[in-house]
């Protein structure tokens, strides 16, 4: 199963659930693109080796783009960019849950269920939005 990078944003926010998806997963798994986007969120390099601690920690593989990923991330885009919105980090973590074959474990479910072929699963983090 790969996870979406919104399940350590709810970790890192204190969610135990998503703490308990993390931490259980045996063969944690996400996109590169999810990598980059957490490392985005962090705001000094002290927060990004805390990130990149953890991610050792919990032996997280980081699943990398290939060419072909690439080409499928282009086609989900041009296919989902105008009718549902698909983002490109998005189109990205999708083509790599597709390529490899894997269940894609997201709280944004909205954002990928539309995609052919695509196994999504439902993550509802303890946290309530506000």
């Amino acid at each position: 199963m790969i996870l979406d990078t919104d399940i350590f944003i709810f970790a890192e926010r204190g969610d135990k659930k998503a703490q308990e998806v993390i931490l259980g997963e045996k063969d944690l798994k996400i996109s590169v693109v999810s990598r980059m986007e957490l490392v985005q969120g962090c705001r000094d390099k002290k927060e990004l080796a805390v990130l990149e601690n953890f991610l050792q920690t919990v032996k997280c593989r980081i699943m990398h783009c290939s060419n072909e990923i690439s080409i499928t991330a282009d086609v989900l885009t041009r296919q989902y960019a105008l009718s549902n919105n698909l983002s490109l980090g998005d189109a990205f973590i999708a083509a790599t849950a597709l390529h490899h074959h894997e269940t894609l474990c997201t709280a944004n479910y909205k954002d990928f269920h539309f995609i052919d072929g695509l196994s999504v699963k439902r993550f509802r983090p303890s946290l309530i939005r506000g």
